[in-house]
């Protein structure tokens, strides 16, 4: 029976890299931050609906970029981890829309004759359960020390400390998380380990 793997994991953690590996091994994944880009283009549902809550907003304004039309991500993600509840709003508006794209992709995985692998991977950096996600057989958590994290994220987005911690503080904690999973990886060596540690947990 073909199975789906929900990939999951604090920011920084290595997801990225975990689904690298899979796709190397020819496991169908789909990345639920991919769709949000996708869902947030001009002209989209979401991006008109974000748009006009901010319209009511005036002391965020502006959102969008001029020159390109485009939503200001930077901005938005400041918005987000700062302010609880614009957090709130805006993931209510994006958050149905992507569930929808991720149950298809996992529908369509399961319905295909050709499809070969046993299993397809939903990386969702904030799914910590199966409340909204009752088709996951199971949960599979990439784990990394705080340290790690930390100067990860610093490196990554070219952020400063502060609002690395920040954004790693507005997750849910990591022990939290640990408790509703099913396979837990660690992530604080090295790209060989990570593949060894999914070959030997998943391939």
């Amino acid at each position: 029976m073909k199975k789906i793997i929900g990939l999951t994991g604090n920011i920084a953690s290595g997801k990225s890299e975990a689904e690298k590996i899979f796709e190397k091994n020819n496991i169908p994944v789909i990345n639920a931050d991919n769709i949000v880009k996708k869902l947030l283009e001009p002209n989209t549902n979401c991006y008109k609906k974000i748009n006009k809550h901010f319209e009511k907003h005036p002391e965020f304004l502006p959102i969008i970029k001029l020159n390109s039309k485009q939503l200001d991500k930077h901005k938005l993600r400041n918005i987000i981890y700062k302010h609880k509840k614009q957090k709130e709003i805006i993931e209510s508006i994006i958050h149905p829309e992507v569930q929808k794209i991720l149950r298809e992709f996992a529908e369509n995985f399961k319905n295909n004759k050709n499809q070969k692998a046993d299993f397809c991977v939903l990386s969702i950096p904030l799914l910590f359960s199966k409340k909204n996600y009752e088709y996951i057989n199971q949960i599979i958590y990439i784990d990394v020390s705080y340290d790690t994290q930390i100067s990860r994220l610093i490196a990554r987005d070219n952020i400063n400390k502060d609002l690395a911690e920040k954004m790693i503080a507005s997750q849910p904690s990591r022990e939290s998380r640990i408790k509703q999973c099913d396979i837990i990886i660690e992530n604080n060596k090295n790209l060989k380990d990570l593949e060894e540690q999914i070959k030997y947990n998943l391939l």
